[in-house]
């Protein structure tokens, strides 16, 4: 399958990025079509691989780094991912005791002489 592109390296921000507009046609005269899976994960995670047999493995300073400049950005970043990832774990356990009810239970355990702290 003949496969046009064309990339733009772009330096006009904090961290520099590349676009990439991809045309191509099938054996039957088709449009080429890419999932929108494979363009939202699929793509990176092949540069990714790239970038890491190229260039070896990030060090764990570039890694803090990079999460420490997340912090005060106005974009979706992997500290949001990790925050997301926690809700869904949480979520899954399914519903969480309201907090009076376990209010109450310390109470009773406090009653019972067990000694409970919830900091």
């Amino acid at each position: 399958m003949p496969l046009e592109w064309i990339a733009v390296a772009h330096y006009n921000t904090e961290h520099p990025h590349v676009h990439i507009a991809l045309r191509g046609v099938g054996g039957e005269g088709r449009q080429t079509r890419l999932s929108r899976d494979y363009i939202r994960g699929g793509i990176r995670e092949v540069a990714v691989n790239l970038c890491t047999r190229q260039l070896g493995y990030r060090t764990e300073f570039d890694a803090h780094d990079t999460q420490r400049k997340e912090v005060h950005q106005y974009r979706y970043t992997s500290l949001d991912r990790a925050i997301q990832r926690s809700v869904n774990a949480v979520e899954a356990l399914g519903p969480l005791p309201r907090l009076s009810s376990i209010l109450s239970s310390s109470l009773v355990f406090q009653q019972q002489g067990v000694l409970l702290s919830l900091s």
